[in-house]
């Protein structure tokens, strides 16, 4: 039985549904990645990854 991902919060979980919105979803990785202190150790590379997909 499959289950459906579940945000922290509780909340479902889903997946960008065209590129505009893949481009946002990436953007706003690339920013809690750079200013969450849990991620602090690989922020920099998270955000470079985000930064590189994004690019069109």
């Amino acid at each position: 039985m499959t289950f459906p991902a579940r945000r922290l919060s509780g909340q479902p979980c889903t997946l960008p549904g065209d590129a505009a919105e893949w481009v946002q979803t990436l953007a706003a990785l690339r920013h809690q990645a750079l200013s969450n202190p849990r991620v602090a150790p690989f922020g920099e590379q998270i955000a470079v990854v985000c930064e590189r997909t994004a690019r069109p």
